[in-house]
């Protein structure tokens, strides 16, 4: 028994420094709808405002950005294009993931409620 409790310490006192290594690598904001300037093309930058009262953000796209539109991934036009006949947008939640590393969103994703 007292062997199972000292192996239990031990694996615990070995995992305490892998913790202390971990770090943010990635951050979201869920924005409205209407708080988000999406990019001309692939290789533009993305603005969004995280809360109402915050200034806009701005950070270049992913050349490999996912745009997910109710869980389909899909290529930035089709997916501008789908927005834009969005009519209720201050209710509708966008999530915007931000790479820290790389300075740059790599993924787009909104669920619309009531979509057809």
């Amino acid at each position: 028994m007292k062997t199972k409790i000292i192996i239990a310490a031990l694996a615990l006192m070995l995992a305490i420094p892998a913790a202390a290594q971990m770090r943010l690598i990635t951050q979201s904001f869920e924005c409205t709808l209407n708080n988000v300037r999406l990019p001309q093309s692939n290789v533009g930058t993305i603005a969004y405002k995280p809360c109402a009262d915050c200034d806009y953000r701005t950070n270049r796209v992913s050349p490999n950005v996912v745009w997910e539109l109710n869980g389909q991934s899909m290529r930035l036009p089709e997916f501008r294009k789908r927005l834009s006949i969005v009519d209720d947008r201050r209710e509708q939640t966008i999530t915007v993931k931000h790479h820290l590393d790389q300075n740059r969103v790599v993924k787009v994703s909104v669920y619309l409620r009531d979509a057809e």
